[in-house]
């Protein structure tokens, strides 16, 4: 699989939710819906494990994904990624780096590429 890099720097290929879609694997889904159920502390349905990636144009997206405010942002605005935004960083993505530092690392790379 391609290196698919999400608006946010969060590389969707390695996201288990994309896996378990690409694989058409039901118990996969399920193993999934149990385990971010406890981390999100809200309850997942195997069903609900299913997307395409955030860059993708269909309909097959993760219920977290449909309602991200920095994939929305990155749509708007027509970029491939937050890093060739010119408000980059923004305070949104200052809050998820706090939690989820690599995908700061991956979209500095992409910056540091570009120039």
């Amino acid at each position: 699989m391609a290196d698919l890099l999400a608006y946010c720097g969060l590389r969707c290929q390695e996201c288990p939710v994309l896996l378990a879609s690409q694989a058409d694997d039901d118990q996969l889904r399920a193993v999934v819906a149990r385990r971010w159920s406890k981390l999100l502390g809200a309850p997942l349905l195997a069903a609900e494990i299913d997307c395409d990636g955030c860059l993708s144009q269909g309909q097959r997206l993760f219920k977290h994904c449909r309602v991200c405010q920095i994939r929305a942002c990155g749509r708007d605005k027509g970029l491939d990624n937050c890093a060739v935004c010119a408000q980059y960083p923004c305070p949104k993505l200052e809050e998820l780096f706090a939690t989820v530092p690599e995908a700061r690392a991956n979209l500095e790379r992409v910056r540091s590429a570009g120039r």
